[in-house]
């Protein structure tokens, strides 16, 4: 494996923590969201846009997390150099292990 391979990949795993994170952020707000337009009854005066609001928060902590899922595949099997259906579960871990530990330097 090149040093190219592998700065790829540890450049795709930081990405990764950044698309969880908006995930998560998505998901904090879709609570919060929901939460304050149903107990302000804004919710019942403006149905169009709690249904909006909704279904944008929704999709798009789909979305992120898909891509994170997404991102993850892609770093590991950059780093090893090897198709992801290909591996085993112990190398995936080991794969997970050594891109933590080079993220970090």
């Amino acid at each position: 494996m090149t040093q190219l391979d592998r700065n790829g990949a540890v450049r795709l795993f930081r990405l990764r923590l950044v698309t969880f994170s908006l995930s998560l952020i998505f998901i904090l707000s879709f609570f919060i969201f929901t939460y304050f337009t149903l107990n302000t009854g804004y919710a019942a005066r403006h149905l169009h846009i709690f249904i909006t609001g909704f279904t944008v928060l929704v999709v798009a902590a789909i979305g992120t997390g898909i891509e994170t899922v997404i991102l993850t595949r892609a770093a590991i099997s950059k780093f090893t150099g090897k198709n992801m259906n290909d591996l085993k579960p112990d190398e995936v871990s080991q794969a997970i292990q050594r891109l933590r530990i080079l993220r970090q330097k």
